[in-house]
């Protein structure tokens, strides 16, 4: 199937795309590929992309793909996260876009209410719609932060007003366009992707649970935070960077506490990259706008500690929090 793509299979212009990449995952994306062939909606795409799958992927698979609704492509050398998204948006057709990750699953009727309120609602100029999801080993919500249906403004979204994970279905030309992820860039890229997409265009939250997330099979959803984090230091630097460059004075101007929590983290990774001085200014920087305790005692270690050592912290404190929010969602 190398470089397979079965898109003349199907017919032209979905209503949804379903946008799936997957990358040796083999136990784990059937669960993902039924959960959207079973929708109780039909007039959709499932887009796949195999983003160089090394394990039986294709094998497991395989009697999934020769679903007319579903366009597979794999591709031929593993060109990361961001890369393979750009690769699937490139691909898809469908009004509406939904991006779900290989170890996830949709309830039956997700898109039949993703299909609805955009009926209702993109009348009145509403490009993207946020819903729930839920944990799938707790049962609890994922994200936080909103639970009353209503309009989302840019800002909201700016200042980091929600946490966790919520699902969020954009209007493919009215919202994303030729927006496209940058694949040099790690972690945060999703939130630039996402305010260039709400910038000047309507967002509406439906309380509605559309999708399962699975954390707990054998690995984090993210990976081991020394194989995620701090093997691209230098990535996630790129990535606050640009976002303080192009989003830096909106932030501060309305929301001084984000702008400062955002400084005190390229502070904290240029520590951890061994730029220190410049880590210590932005630190400083940072406790203008939101004073904390953390933070402080960060610049204080790096006049205490190398470079090696300060990773190790980290590494431990990573592990502190994983095990903390793991226990959290059980009780």
């Amino acid at each position: 199937m190398e470089g397979q793509n079965n898109a003349q299979n199907f017919k032209k212009e979905p209503k949804i795309s379903v946008m799936l990449l997957t990358y040796n995952r083999a136990k784990l994306v059937p669960r993902a590929i039924k959960s959207v062939l079973s929708q109780t909606f039909k007039d959709f795409e499932l887009v796949i992309v195999n983003n160089a799958a090394e394990d039986n992927t294709e094998e497991v698979i395989g009697p999934l793909l020769k679903d007319p609704r579903v366009v597979y492509k794999k591709l031929d050398k593993n060109i990361g996260p961001f890369g393979g998204i750009n690769e699937i948006l490139d691909m898809v057709s469908g009004r509406y876009i939904i991006n779900m990750a290989d170890d996830d699953e949709l309830l039956p009727d997700a898109l039949q209410t993703i299909s609805e309120n955009f009926d209702r609602l993109a009348p009145k100029g509403v490009k993207i719609l946020w819903f729930d999801c839920i944990d799938a080993e707790s049962g609890k919500y994922s994200g936080s932060g909103i639970r009353k249906e209503g309009y989302i403004s840019y800002e909201d979204y700016l200042c980091n007003r929600f946490q966790g994970d919520y699902q969020v279905v954009m209007d493919r030309v009215g919202a994303i366009g030729n927006n496209r992820f940058d694949p040099n860039y790690w972690g945060g890229m999703t939130t630039v992707f996402n305010l260039m997409c709400h910038k000047n265009n309507k967002a509406y939250y439906i309380p509605k649970v559309i999708e399962k997330l699975y954390r707990e099979h054998g690995e984090s959803r993210i990976s081991m935070p020394e194989t995620s984090l701090l093997n691209h230091i230098p990535k996630i630097i790129l990535t606050i960077n640009s976002f303080l460059k192009k989003y830096g004075d909106e932030t501060k101007k309305l929301c001084p506490k984000c702008y400062g929590q955002r400084l005190a983290s390229l502070g904290f990774y240029q520590i951890l990259n061994g730029d220190k001085k410049e880590g210590r200014n932005n630190i400083l920087k940072s406790l203008g706008f939101h004073f904390s305790i953390i933070h402080f005692f960060v610049f204080i270690f790096s006049f205490i500690f190398n470079k090696k050592q300060i990773k190790i912290f980290y590494t431990i404190v990573l592990k502190i929090k994983k095990m903390t929010i793991f226990f959290y969602r059980l009780f």
